[in-house]
């Protein structure tokens, strides 16, 4: 009795601690990433992981178009909440929902070299 209960605390304490770890190591690669982008840079604030419902949720994200060395914003957006078809995924296919929540999106629309639109600012806000 006194191995089964060993070896179950063997599995369930590192599985508990990947857990905990799991929001950060997956925050610090996802910056990461966008740190290596050609042309774009950006951050992301947090991400909340519930592995049982097979969702997460990326909070407080930041996208630039690099250009040279300036910075020009490109989207930003208070949350990004992805969620898997857990049915789908165990046929082979990856069906999932995401929602965004207050994106802002800039877009500057250059007509030619000497003519140019002022920056514009979507705002869409999510119902």
């Amino acid at each position: 009795m006194h191995k089964v209960i060993r070896a179950m605390l063997h599995l369930a304490i590192p599985l508990l601690i990947l857990r905990l770890l799991a929001p950060q190591i997956v925050l610090s690669y996802v910056n990461g990433l966008l740190d290596k982008q050609n042309g774009v840079a950006g951050s992301v604030e947090d991400v909340d992981l519930f592995v049982l419902y097979g969702s997460y949720t990326v909070k407080g994200i930041e996208l630039y178009h690099r250009v040279n060395d300036e910075k020009r914003p490109l989207l930003n957006a208070e949350s990004l909440q992805f969620s898997l078809d857990w049915t789908a995924l165990l046929r082979g296919e990856v069906v999932t929902v995401m929602q965004i929540n207050q994106p802002s999106l800039f877009i500057k629309d250059k007509l030619n070299e000497a003519e140019s639109v002022d920056d514009a600012v979507l705002n869409l806000y999510s119902t």
